[in-house]
């Protein structure tokens, strides 16, 4: 909503127009509020969303047959350094 838009709501609804600079300003910080929760509301579903998938990736890891990755002790070696792996992203990720 612009500041245009703010005046017009303000004086259909009878707002004084001596206060109207403050109405604007108050509408402002409401409007930035709201876009700062939505944007911080978007970045953790994106992470939620992100820590999910790694986690399924992880899962796929360990369940790899023995007979796609070769010998026993050598795939299930190679499972556990790829999950372990895939999990040891996440231990990267921060809050901005």
């Amino acid at each position: 909503m612009t500041d245009k838009e703010l005046v017009k709501l303000a004086r259909f609804n009878n707002y004084p127009e001596e206060h109207m600079d403050l109405l604007v300003q108050w509408g402002r910080r409401v409007l930035m509020a709201r876009r700062q929760f939505d944007l911080e509301l978007q970045t953790e579903n994106i992470r939620a969303a992100v820590r999910k998938e790694r986690e399924e990736c992880a899962k796929v890891c360990e369940e790899l047959r023995f007979s796609e990755l070769g010998p026993a002790p050598e795939a299930k070696r190679q499972r556990d350094l790829c999950a372990t792996a895939i999990r040891a992203r996440g231990n990267n990720d921060q809050s901005v």
